[in-house]
């Protein structure tokens, strides 16, 4: 980010109406009822006009929910892989568990696709999303997994 910047412009998204501030740290307390995903920004200006910007999706979540890993709660409990990646038409969710619930996330976090009980094998087409990060929500009871989808 800029080093030498004067200007700030924070953009916090995620519960409602997004969040704005122009000082050059945020920290005030958002309380949260739900796990949900933030899309936060910054943006800077120094005093010669060059500018920075930076965008970042991060997870919320109850302390008791936590993901510490996708090892620890995606591909060990759940035995999922999510191919191809990074993909451009059709992503497949394989697992070797039965799945109580796909949902496709974007980048805000809202959800594009819920498929309740899928097949082991399940082919999600993508073709009309537009291209970003998405996130792939797998859950059954043994666990929760989270995996990264990038749409070319």
């Amino acid at each position: 980010m800029n080093k030498t910047a004067i200007n700030y412009k924070w953009e916090i998204i995620g519960s409602g109406n997004p969040i704005y501030s122009n000082t050059d740290t945020i920290s005030n307390f958002y309380p949260y009822t739900y796990s949900n995903f933030w899309y936060v920004g910054l943006r800077t200006t120094d005093a010669t006009g060059c500018k920075d910007t930076l965008y970042q999706t991060i997870l919320v979540q109850n302390i008791t929910q936590t993901i510490t890993g996708f090892k620890e709660y995606g591909m060990d409990k759940l035995l999922i892989s999510v191919y191809p990646n990074p993909a451009q038409n059709i992503v497949t969710i394989s697992s070797a568990v039965d799945l109580e619930k796909i949902t496709l996330l974007n980048a805000l976090g809202q959800e594009v696709l819920v498929l309740n009980k899928p097949e082991q094998k399940q082919e999600i087409g993508i073709s009309h999303l537009p291209a970003g990060i998405y996130f792939i929500k797998a859950e059954n009871r043994q666990g929760l997994g989270l995996f990264k989808v990038v749409k070319e």
